[in-house]
């Protein structure tokens, strides 16, 4: 199940300001990055095979940035092979290095043989065993208080998300509401419109954590994160300014 936890934020002059935090939990029936192996080479992940040696072909990931990873790998047509692992081949990757993963075995040595595989990856742990008990803190300082505006399966942004809207001021110090570590960062937008179409124009931190969910802090003011790809953060630490980036209605 994947769940959504939204803040949306008003300037102290009535000017909306929008700030999201999205609470997703990832399995491997969610996947938004498929990729061909061996073709996508501008791509933080790569997966690759090694030769034929000794009767076995190993796959290995590599990552070029610290970030956390959920790989997937399909093999398809298997003449001769077989895997070293049975069920899904899902792989949770911490950190930019190279990874061993699974090796293909040659059932008959000295006989012809051949395969076809494909992967899929996406940022954050994979996992079905989600916290979903977990009390996430309150985004910002506990001696502020803000106006709830829009509440879950809102009528104005949260068709089908369990979300939370507030209202603060712009540029207001945002706070991680649980610990992780930082997977993805954008801040270099300062675009934002009350329609759908401005969706992708938010700037955003992603925090990953290692029990298979992730947060987004979405709407973010323009340079407006505090902090980088690859940073561990505790609950409570300052990780953004609010803004009004993306899908607002400011």
């Amino acid at each position: 199940m994947v769940q959504f936890f939204e803040v949306l934020n008003r300037k102290l002059e009535m000017r909306k300001v929008k700030f999201c935090i999205l609470i997703l939990g990832i399995q491997f029936s969610i996947v938004f990055h498929p990729s061909k192996a061996n073709s996508d080479t501008s791509s933080p992940i790569t997966v690759f095979a090694s030769d034929l040696e000794d009767g076995k072909i190993t796959i290995f990931a590599r990552t070029s940035v610290d970030s956390l990873y959920s790989l997937k790998i399909e093999f398809t047509n298997l003449n001769n092979l077989r895997p070293t692992q049975t069920g899904p081949l899902i792989y949770n990757l911490d950190g930019a290095g190279s990874f061993e993963l699974v090796s293909l075995i040659q059932v008959s040595p000295g006989l012809g043989y051949g395969y076809n595989w494909s992967y899929y990856w996406n940022y954050g742990f994979s996992g079905t065993s989600q916290n979903s008990d977990f009390v996430y803190r309150i985004p910002y300082t506990s001696k502020d208080k803000y106006f709830l505006s829009q509440g879950y399966l809102g009528d104005y942004s949260h068709h089908d998300i369990y979300a939370l809207d507030w209202t603060m001021p712009e540029g207001t110090t945002l706070l991680a509401a649980r610990g992780g570590k930082v997977i993805r960062v954008k801040e270099d937008s300062n675009q934002g419109g009350a329609d759908s179409s401005y969706k992708d124009m938010g700037n955003f931190v992603t925090i990953g954590h290692r029990d298979g969910s992730k947060a987004e802090y979405l709407h973010l003011k323009l340079n407006g994160a505090l902090v980088e790809v690859g940073d561990e953060v505790k609950v409570g630490d300052s990780i953004g300014l609010a803004g009004n980036t993306g899908w607002s209605s400011g």
